[in-house]
């Protein structure tokens, strides 16, 4: 049997949270795949034979119905834990001598993307001159190599 994978719900949308808190990292991420971006409706009182709680369990419904019982709730997606989960496999992939190169053009990230990620370094914004001063923090090892002609 395959371990839970460990994940940092700090860094995760407050939506998704409840999911994962209750649910557990791979049970969640498996119905939300399946699930995400649906409307379903959030009874007041949860019972088991209501929608919710036969996709998602009873108990997840009774923490949802605190704050959006008797209203439709989308199903958040589930990007963020993928992008933690992609994350680590980096990191690990790394520490295992796979080149950050290899891992650029395996992930289809930039080598800066990379060196961000094995930094522990992460983006809550688009801006360019946020990730210019991340990476100027990082030195030179993010910097493409010249080689000799």
């Amino acid at each position: 049997m395959m371990a839970e994978h460990e994940i940092d719900l700090s860094l995760l949308p407050h939506g998704v949270r409840k999911f994962v808190e209750v649910l557990g990292v791979d049970r969640a991420v498996s119905l939300l795949k399946q699930h995400q971006l649906r409307m379903m409706y959030i009874p007041l009182n949860p019972r088991p034979e209501h929608e919710f709680c036969q996709v998602f369990g009873t108990e997840l419904a009774m923490h949802l119905s605190e704050n959006h019982g008797a209203k439709s709730y989308q199903i958040p997606k589930v990007d963020k834990v993928l992008l933690q989960f992609r994350n680590q496999e980096i990191i690990k992939a790394h520490e295992q001598g796979v080149p950050v190169q290899e891992l650029a053009e395996q992930y289809g990230l930039t080598r800066q993307c990379i060196w961000l990620i094995l930094s522990g370094t992460t983006l809550s914004t688009g801006d360019p001159f946020a990730l210019e001063a991340q990476l100027d923090l990082l030195g030179d090892k993010h910097r493409q190599i010249d080689l000799p002609l």
